[in-house]
Protein backbone atom coordinates (compact mmCIF):
# COMPACT_ATOMS: atom_id res chain seq x y z
CA UNK A 1 0.00 0.00 0.00
CA UNK A 2 1.41 3.01 -0.91
CA UNK A 3 1.97 5.96 1.97
CA UNK A 4 0.37 8.87 0.10
CA UNK A 5 -3.07 6.25 -0.35
CA UNK A 6 -3.01 6.13 3.32
CA UNK A 7 -2.25 9.60 4.25
CA UNK A 8 -4.74 11.04 2.08
CA UNK A 9 -7.53 8.32 3.16
CA UNK A 10 -6.81 10.17 6.99
CA UNK A 11 -6.98 13.78 5.89
CA UNK A 12 -10.04 12.63 4.12
CA UNK A 13 -11.19 11.05 7.69
CA UNK A 14 -10.66 14.41 9.53
CA UNK A 15 -11.46 16.88 6.95
CA UNK A 16 -15.02 15.15 6.41
CA UNK A 17 -15.79 13.97 10.64
CA UNK A 18 -15.15 17.92 10.90
CA UNK A 19 -17.88 19.00 8.20
CA UNK A 20 -19.70 15.95 8.89
CA UNK A 21 -19.56 17.34 13.24
CA UNK A 22 -20.43 21.15 11.52
CA UNK A 23 -23.43 20.08 9.64
CA UNK A 24 -24.66 17.76 12.81
CA UNK A 25 -24.16 20.91 14.77
CA UNK A 26 -26.07 23.48 12.95
CA UNK A 27 -28.96 20.74 13.09
CA UNK A 28 -28.82 20.33 16.19
CA UNK A 29 -28.58 23.86 16.84
CA UNK A 30 -31.59 24.39 14.65
CA UNK A 31 -33.85 21.75 16.29
CA UNK A 32 -32.53 22.90 20.29
CA UNK A 33 -32.35 26.57 19.76
CA UNK A 34 -29.01 26.29 21.51
CA UNK A 35 -25.52 25.33 20.40
CA UNK A 36 -24.27 22.51 22.38
CA UNK A 37 -20.96 21.11 21.30
CA UNK A 38 -21.38 17.54 23.34
CA UNK A 39 -24.46 17.05 21.44
CA UNK A 40 -24.99 13.09 20.15
CA UNK A 41 -26.13 14.31 16.61
CA UNK A 42 -22.73 16.17 15.52
CA UNK A 43 -21.21 13.00 16.93
CA UNK A 44 -23.25 11.01 14.61
CA UNK A 45 -22.71 12.67 11.35
CA UNK A 46 -19.00 13.21 12.60
CA UNK A 47 -18.70 8.83 12.54
CA UNK A 48 -20.74 8.36 9.72
CA UNK A 49 -18.89 11.11 7.23
CA UNK A 50 -15.56 10.45 8.63
CA UNK A 51 -15.51 6.72 8.36
CA UNK A 52 -17.20 6.92 4.85
CA UNK A 53 -14.38 9.65 3.91
CA UNK A 54 -11.67 7.28 4.66
CA UNK A 55 -12.77 4.47 2.78
CA UNK A 56 -13.02 6.85 0.06
CA UNK A 57 -9.54 7.84 0.31
CA UNK A 58 -8.56 3.78 0.00
CA UNK A 59 -10.93 2.55 -2.07
CA UNK A 60 -12.75 4.99 -4.40
CA UNK A 61 -16.58 5.10 -4.88
CA UNK A 62 -16.91 1.49 -4.89
CA UNK A 63 -17.00 -1.67 -2.79
CA UNK A 64 -17.29 -0.58 1.71
CA UNK A 65 -17.58 2.96 0.39
CA UNK A 66 -20.77 2.77 -1.38
CA UNK A 67 -21.94 0.73 0.94
CA UNK A 68 -21.79 3.16 3.73
CA UNK A 69 -22.76 6.10 1.90
CA UNK A 70 -26.52 3.81 0.63
CA UNK A 71 -26.42 3.27 4.34
CA UNK A 72 -26.26 6.44 5.76
CA UNK A 73 -28.72 7.53 3.12
CA UNK A 74 -31.32 4.92 3.31
CA UNK A 75 -31.14 5.35 7.28
CA UNK A 76 -31.58 9.55 6.59
CA UNK A 77 -34.94 8.28 3.94
CA UNK A 78 -36.39 5.69 6.48
CA UNK A 79 -36.01 8.05 9.19
CA UNK A 80 -37.95 10.71 7.11
CA UNK A 81 -40.02 8.88 5.92
CA UNK A 82 -41.36 7.61 9.51
CA UNK A 83 -41.20 11.40 10.74
CA UNK A 84 -43.51 12.27 7.66
CA UNK A 85 -45.92 9.63 8.40
CA UNK A 86 -46.16 10.45 12.33
CA UNK A 87 -46.36 14.61 11.47
CA UNK A 88 -49.04 13.48 9.27
CA UNK A 89 -50.69 11.43 11.88
CA UNK A 90 -50.16 13.89 14.38
CA UNK A 91 -47.68 12.13 16.44
CA UNK A 92 -44.37 13.99 17.63
CA UNK A 93 -42.27 13.74 14.87
CA UNK A 94 -38.92 15.66 16.47
CA UNK A 95 -36.75 13.59 19.18
CA UNK A 96 -33.72 14.78 21.16
CA UNK A 97 -31.64 13.02 18.67
CA UNK A 98 -33.25 14.71 15.62
CA UNK A 99 -35.60 11.18 14.92
CA UNK A 100 -37.87 10.27 17.17
CA UNK A 101 -36.63 6.32 18.04
CA UNK A 102 -39.63 4.51 16.00
CA UNK A 103 -38.02 6.39 12.88
CA UNK A 104 -34.01 5.90 13.67
CA UNK A 105 -35.32 2.06 14.33
CA UNK A 106 -36.91 2.03 11.10
CA UNK A 107 -34.24 4.33 8.83
CA UNK A 108 -31.57 1.87 10.87
CA UNK A 109 -33.19 -1.17 9.25
CA UNK A 110 -33.51 0.81 5.82
CA UNK A 111 -29.88 1.54 6.55
CA UNK A 112 -28.35 -1.97 6.77
CA UNK A 113 -30.40 -3.17 3.57
CA UNK A 114 -28.86 -0.49 1.32
CA UNK A 115 -25.68 -1.29 2.70
CA UNK A 116 -26.21 -4.68 1.35
CA UNK A 117 -27.24 -3.18 -2.33
CA UNK A 118 -24.99 -0.38 -1.86
CA UNK A 119 -21.73 -2.93 -1.57
CA UNK A 120 -22.14 -5.11 -4.48
CA UNK A 121 -22.70 -8.28 -2.47
CA UNK A 122 -26.80 -8.47 -3.73
CA UNK A 123 -25.33 -8.01 -7.63
CA UNK A 124 -25.53 -11.79 -8.50
CA UNK A 125 -28.86 -12.70 -6.68
CA UNK A 126 -30.95 -9.30 -8.26
CA UNK A 127 -29.36 -10.45 -11.94
CA UNK A 128 -30.66 -14.13 -11.36
CA UNK A 129 -34.19 -12.91 -10.09
CA UNK A 130 -33.77 -11.13 -13.84
CA UNK A 131 -32.78 -14.01 -15.36
CA UNK A 132 -29.31 -13.03 -16.43
CA UNK A 133 -26.64 -15.12 -15.93
CA UNK A 134 -23.55 -14.49 -13.97
CA UNK A 135 -20.29 -17.12 -13.63
CA UNK A 136 -19.56 -19.29 -10.76
CA UNK A 137 -16.59 -17.10 -9.36
CA UNK A 138 -15.79 -13.90 -9.94
CA UNK A 139 -11.79 -12.45 -10.83
CA UNK A 140 -10.67 -10.76 -7.92
CA UNK A 141 -8.43 -7.58 -8.76
CA UNK A 142 -4.75 -7.46 -7.78
CA UNK A 143 -2.87 -6.74 -5.01
CA UNK A 144 -4.54 -5.30 -1.47
CA UNK A 145 -7.58 -3.13 -2.53
CA UNK A 146 -9.24 -6.60 -3.38
CA UNK A 147 -10.22 -6.70 0.18
CA UNK A 148 -12.33 -3.86 0.49
CA UNK A 149 -14.32 -4.98 -2.04
CA UNK A 150 -16.67 -8.12 -2.82
CA UNK A 151 -15.18 -11.16 -3.23
CA UNK A 152 -16.23 -14.83 -3.45
CA UNK A 153 -12.54 -16.15 -2.41
CA UNK A 154 -12.85 -18.24 0.89
CA UNK A 155 -9.21 -16.52 1.70
CA UNK A 156 -10.14 -12.64 0.90
CA UNK A 157 -13.20 -13.27 3.29
CA UNK A 158 -11.38 -15.04 5.30
CA UNK A 159 -8.20 -12.12 5.84
CA UNK A 160 -11.57 -9.87 5.64
CA UNK A 161 -13.18 -11.08 8.95
CA UNK A 162 -10.09 -11.51 10.62
CA UNK A 163 -9.09 -7.77 10.57
CA UNK A 164 -12.30 -6.69 10.91
CA UNK A 165 -12.39 -8.37 14.06
CA UNK A 166 -9.15 -6.92 15.32
CA UNK A 167 -10.60 -3.61 14.86
CA UNK A 168 -13.34 -4.60 16.88
CA UNK A 169 -11.20 -5.72 19.65
CA UNK A 170 -9.12 -2.91 19.23
CA UNK A 171 -12.53 -0.63 19.87
CA UNK A 172 -13.63 -3.19 22.72
CA UNK A 173 -10.18 -3.20 23.92
CA UNK A 174 -10.37 0.94 24.25
CA UNK A 175 -13.38 0.75 26.36
CA UNK A 176 -12.00 -1.60 28.72
CA UNK A 177 -9.44 0.55 29.04
CA UNK A 178 -11.59 3.43 29.64
CA UNK A 179 -13.94 2.34 32.63
CA UNK A 180 -11.26 0.03 34.05
CA UNK A 181 -8.89 2.94 34.80
CA UNK A 182 -12.05 4.47 37.02
CA UNK A 183 -11.56 1.60 39.06
CA UNK A 184 -7.59 1.76 39.44
CA UNK A 185 -7.52 3.02 42.57
CA UNK A 186 -9.51 4.10 45.56
CA UNK A 187 -11.18 7.36 44.82
CA UNK A 188 -9.89 7.62 41.50
CA UNK A 189 -12.89 9.62 39.80
CA UNK A 190 -12.49 11.09 36.21
CA UNK A 191 -15.72 9.81 34.68
CA UNK A 192 -17.45 12.47 37.14
CA UNK A 193 -20.65 14.31 36.47
CA UNK A 194 -19.25 17.37 35.40
CA UNK A 195 -18.52 15.11 32.19
CA UNK A 196 -20.68 16.02 29.15
CA UNK A 197 -19.59 13.55 26.33
CA UNK A 198 -22.37 12.57 23.51
CA UNK A 199 -24.61 13.91 25.84
CA UNK A 200 -24.42 11.68 28.40
CA UNK A 201 -22.19 12.23 31.93
CA UNK A 202 -19.30 10.58 33.71
CA UNK A 203 -21.29 7.47 35.42
CA UNK A 204 -23.51 7.37 32.00
CA UNK A 205 -20.36 7.06 29.91
CA UNK A 206 -19.14 4.03 32.57
CA UNK A 207 -22.29 1.72 31.87
CA UNK A 208 -22.24 2.79 28.39
CA UNK A 209 -18.84 1.82 28.19
CA UNK A 210 -19.34 -1.69 29.85
CA UNK A 211 -22.26 -2.20 28.28
CA UNK A 212 -20.80 -1.80 24.94
CA UNK A 213 -17.20 -3.47 25.60
CA UNK A 214 -19.06 -7.14 26.28
CA UNK A 215 -21.16 -7.09 22.85
CA UNK A 216 -18.15 -5.97 20.81
CA UNK A 217 -15.61 -8.47 22.13
CA UNK A 218 -18.38 -11.17 21.73
CA UNK A 219 -19.00 -10.18 18.10
CA UNK A 220 -14.96 -9.43 17.25
CA UNK A 221 -14.39 -13.61 18.63
CA UNK A 222 -17.15 -14.61 16.55
CA UNK A 223 -15.98 -12.89 13.25
CA UNK A 224 -12.38 -13.49 14.69
CA UNK A 225 -13.05 -17.41 14.52
CA UNK A 226 -15.34 -16.87 11.40
CA UNK A 227 -12.13 -15.87 9.74
CA UNK A 228 -9.89 -18.73 10.60
CA UNK A 229 -12.54 -20.68 9.42
CA UNK A 230 -13.69 -19.54 6.23
CA UNK A 231 -9.50 -20.02 5.57
CA UNK A 232 -8.64 -23.23 6.71
CA UNK A 233 -11.76 -25.46 6.28
CA UNK A 234 -11.68 -25.39 2.43
CA UNK A 235 -8.10 -26.12 3.06
CA UNK A 236 -8.63 -29.13 5.44
CA UNK A 237 -11.33 -30.81 3.88
CA UNK A 238 -10.28 -30.61 0.25
CA UNK A 239 -12.81 -28.26 -1.63
CA UNK A 240 -11.92 -25.48 -3.52
CA UNK A 241 -13.94 -23.08 -1.76
CA UNK A 242 -16.72 -22.90 0.69
CA UNK A 243 -20.49 -24.59 -0.64
CA UNK A 244 -22.08 -21.21 -0.85
CA UNK A 245 -19.41 -18.60 -2.05
CA UNK A 246 -22.12 -16.06 -2.06
CA UNK A 247 -23.86 -16.47 1.16
CA UNK A 248 -20.14 -16.40 2.20
CA UNK A 249 -19.56 -13.05 0.94
CA UNK A 250 -23.10 -11.81 2.15
CA UNK A 251 -21.80 -13.01 5.97
CA UNK A 252 -19.04 -11.74 5.86
CA UNK A 253 -20.63 -8.20 4.98
CA UNK A 254 -23.72 -8.88 7.30
CA UNK A 255 -21.33 -7.93 10.49
CA UNK A 256 -20.18 -4.55 8.80
CA UNK A 257 -23.46 -2.74 9.34
CA UNK A 258 -24.15 -4.05 12.04
CA UNK A 259 -20.62 -2.87 13.78
CA UNK A 260 -21.38 0.40 12.80
CA UNK A 261 -24.69 0.39 14.95
CA UNK A 262 -23.00 -0.77 17.69
CA UNK A 263 -20.54 2.17 17.35
CA UNK A 264 -24.00 4.34 16.77
CA UNK A 265 -25.39 3.33 19.97
CA UNK A 266 -22.66 4.89 22.25
CA UNK A 267 -23.30 8.21 20.60
CA UNK A 268 -26.93 8.06 20.03
CA UNK A 269 -27.70 8.19 23.99
CA UNK A 270 -25.47 5.55 25.16
CA UNK A 271 -27.80 2.53 27.79
CA UNK A 272 -26.90 0.97 30.50
CA UNK A 273 -28.27 -2.50 30.61
CA UNK A 274 -24.91 -4.37 30.54
CA UNK A 275 -23.86 -6.58 27.38
CA UNK A 276 -26.84 -8.67 27.71
CA UNK A 277 -29.30 -6.04 27.45
CA UNK A 278 -32.63 -7.80 29.38
CA UNK A 279 -35.53 -6.63 30.42
CA UNK A 280 -36.45 -4.16 32.04
CA UNK A 281 -33.55 -2.15 32.46
CA UNK A 282 -33.52 -2.47 28.24
CA UNK A 283 -37.12 -1.26 28.02
CA UNK A 284 -36.66 1.85 29.98
CA UNK A 285 -32.98 3.20 28.83
CA UNK A 286 -32.22 5.73 26.39
CA UNK A 287 -32.16 5.20 22.60
CA UNK A 288 -28.81 4.12 22.32
CA UNK A 289 -30.37 0.34 23.12
CA UNK A 290 -32.04 0.41 20.31
CA UNK A 291 -29.14 0.87 17.75
CA UNK A 292 -27.58 -2.20 20.06
CA UNK A 293 -30.46 -4.51 19.53
CA UNK A 294 -30.48 -3.96 15.97
CA UNK A 295 -26.24 -4.33 15.71
CA UNK A 296 -26.65 -7.63 17.70
CA UNK A 297 -30.02 -8.79 15.48
CA UNK A 298 -28.01 -8.18 12.30
CA UNK A 299 -24.26 -9.57 13.53
CA UNK A 300 -25.84 -12.76 14.59
CA UNK A 301 -27.61 -13.57 11.28
CA UNK A 302 -23.44 -13.48 10.24
CA UNK A 303 -22.51 -15.97 12.66
CA UNK A 304 -25.87 -18.24 11.33
CA UNK A 305 -25.65 -17.99 7.96
CA UNK A 306 -21.53 -19.07 8.44
CA UNK A 307 -21.81 -21.66 10.17
CA UNK A 308 -24.56 -23.38 7.74
CA UNK A 309 -22.29 -22.93 5.10
CA UNK A 310 -18.88 -24.44 7.27
CA UNK A 311 -21.23 -27.33 8.01
CA UNK A 312 -22.57 -27.98 4.19
CA UNK A 313 -19.19 -27.90 3.53
CA UNK A 314 -17.93 -29.99 5.60
CA UNK A 315 -20.38 -32.58 5.33
CA UNK A 316 -21.07 -32.22 1.32
CA UNK A 317 -17.39 -30.84 -0.46
CA UNK A 318 -14.43 -32.91 1.69
CA UNK A 319 -12.15 -35.34 -0.47
CA UNK A 320 -12.26 -38.92 -0.27
CA UNK A 321 -10.63 -40.24 2.85
CA UNK A 322 -11.63 -37.36 4.82
CA UNK A 323 -13.55 -38.39 7.98
CA UNK A 324 -15.24 -35.49 9.45
CA UNK A 325 -17.44 -34.98 12.70
CA UNK A 326 -19.49 -32.10 12.80
CA UNK A 327 -20.34 -31.51 16.18
CA UNK A 328 -22.45 -28.05 15.78
CA UNK A 329 -25.70 -27.56 15.41
CA UNK A 330 -26.98 -24.02 13.55
CA UNK A 331 -30.61 -24.77 15.25
CA UNK A 332 -28.35 -23.92 18.97
CA UNK A 333 -27.58 -20.70 17.46
CA UNK A 334 -31.12 -19.58 15.67
CA UNK A 335 -33.03 -20.89 18.69
CA UNK A 336 -30.94 -18.76 21.33
CA UNK A 337 -30.72 -15.69 18.55
CA UNK A 338 -34.29 -16.19 18.33
CA UNK A 339 -34.94 -16.62 22.01
CA UNK A 340 -33.63 -13.54 22.86
CA UNK A 341 -35.30 -11.72 20.30
CA UNK A 342 -33.24 -8.14 20.20
CA UNK A 343 -35.72 -7.19 17.45
CA UNK A 344 -38.59 -7.58 19.48
CA UNK A 345 -37.29 -5.96 21.95
CA UNK A 346 -36.55 -2.91 19.82
CA UNK A 347 -39.96 -3.38 18.18
CA UNK A 348 -41.99 -3.72 21.53
CA UNK A 349 -39.90 -0.47 22.40
CA UNK A 350 -40.64 1.58 19.76
CA UNK A 351 -44.35 0.79 19.05
CA UNK A 352 -45.44 -0.18 22.84
CA UNK A 353 -43.14 2.29 25.05
CA UNK A 354 -43.33 0.98 28.34
CA UNK A 355 -43.36 4.77 29.64
CA UNK A 356 -47.07 4.92 27.99
CA UNK A 357 -47.86 1.47 30.05
CA UNK A 358 -50.34 2.10 33.26
CA UNK A 359 -48.07 0.61 36.44
CA UNK A 360 -50.33 -1.92 37.16
CA UNK A 361 -50.31 -3.56 33.59
CA UNK A 362 -46.71 -3.15 34.08
CA UNK A 363 -46.46 -5.27 37.11
CA UNK A 364 -48.69 -7.32 37.08
CA UNK A 365 -48.68 -8.64 33.38
CA UNK A 366 -45.33 -7.22 31.83
CA UNK A 367 -43.10 -7.75 34.12
CA UNK A 368 -42.91 -11.65 34.47
CA UNK A 369 -43.27 -12.06 31.18
CA UNK A 370 -40.18 -10.20 30.87
CA UNK A 371 -37.92 -12.22 33.15
CA UNK A 372 -35.00 -14.41 31.72
CA UNK A 373 -36.08 -17.76 31.98
CA UNK A 374 -34.34 -20.46 33.92
CA UNK A 375 -32.10 -22.51 32.80
CA UNK A 376 -31.36 -20.27 29.75
CA UNK A 377 -27.62 -20.11 28.97
CA UNK A 378 -25.21 -17.10 28.80
CA UNK A 379 -25.81 -15.58 25.12
CA UNK A 380 -22.29 -15.88 24.36
CA UNK A 381 -22.09 -19.90 24.97
CA UNK A 382 -24.79 -20.58 22.68
CA UNK A 383 -23.83 -17.98 19.45
CA UNK A 384 -20.36 -19.38 20.05
CA UNK A 385 -21.50 -22.71 19.23
CA UNK A 386 -22.44 -22.73 15.77
CA UNK A 387 -18.77 -21.41 14.31
CA UNK A 388 -16.98 -23.23 16.68
CA UNK A 389 -18.06 -26.48 17.28
CA UNK A 390 -17.24 -28.24 14.44
CA UNK A 391 -13.87 -30.49 14.62
CA UNK A 392 -11.94 -31.74 11.83
CA UNK A 393 -10.44 -35.17 11.69
CA UNK A 394 -6.82 -35.40 9.38
CA UNK A 395 -6.04 -38.82 8.79
CA UNK A 396 -2.51 -37.95 8.58
CA UNK A 397 -2.10 -36.30 11.68
CA UNK A 398 -4.85 -38.74 13.23
CA UNK A 399 -6.02 -36.33 15.51
CA UNK A 400 -8.96 -33.50 15.87
CA UNK A 401 -8.05 -30.15 14.25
Amino acid sequence: MKNNTLGRAFLLLVIAGAIGYGIGLGIDAAIRGELKFSASVPSAFALLFGFTAFFFGLYGYRGITRGLVFQVVGTVIGAALVTRIRALMGLESIGAFLFTEPAWVFGALVGVVSFFFGVGVMTDWVKWARGIDTPDHHEDEPGWQKYFGVSLDHKVIGIQYTVTALFLLAVGGTFALIFRSELAASGLDFLTLELDVFNQNGPQIYNTLMSLHGMIMIVSILLGISGIMNYVVPLLVGAHDMAFPRMNAFAYWVAVPASVLLLLALILGGFDTGWTGYPPLSSRAPLGVQMFFLGVFTAGWSSILGALNVIATVVRMRAERHDRHADADPRLGIRRHLHHRPDRHAVNRSFLPIGDVPAPVWDGILRPRQRRQPGSLPTFILVLLPPGGVRFRSPRLGRDL
